[in-house]
């Protein structure tokens, strides 16, 4: 391409072109698009372990109630024995369930127990659950401490 001297003929190249334009806004727009898709992926992300995480503080205080019944009424020895099989939660419009299962006492004198919250959420219904070994004796062991 040659370029004329005459200023008179010269065509003028100030601006854009429409063609330029649109393909600058195409690209831009598929770079907002994608961007939005990521914020809202992650919005969805932090929704749902905010949800783990209430399930996880629910578990931990289940495990907590149950470290503080004596041993025996654990081992259904005495008075009334046992925590309710299953209690409700509502958090932030979400209803917790958490539920208490126990197995065989295993020597010695101890009761291993899992405590499980589910919740609506996911694709389905979501859980948590936690395990721990609670000891049914009267009294704590006591070590040889100095």
């Amino acid at each position: 391409m040659t370029l004329s001297a005459d200023p008179a003929t010269r065509r003028d190249d100030t601006g854009f072109t429409l063609v330029e334009t649109l393909v600058s806004l195409m690209i831009m727009g598929m770079v907002m698009a994608s961007l939005a898709v990521f914020f809202s992926r992650s919005m969805t992300v932090t929704s749902r372990q905010g949800d783990r995480q209430i399930a996880a503080q629910l578990v931990t205080d289940g495990i907590d109630q149950l470290r503080k019944v004596p041993g025996c009424r654990l081992r259904n020895l005495c008075g009334n024995s046992w925590p309710p099989p299953t209690d409700t939660h509502t958090v932030d419009r979400v209803v917790y369930t958490r539920t208490y299962t126990r197995q065989a006492v295993i020597p010695p004198d101890l009761l291993p127990v899992a405590v499980t919250v589910t919740w609506k959420g996911c694709s389905g219904t979501c859980t948590f659950t936690a395990t721990t070994l609670i000891s049914t004796t009267v009294s704590e062991p006591v070590f040889n401490v100095p």
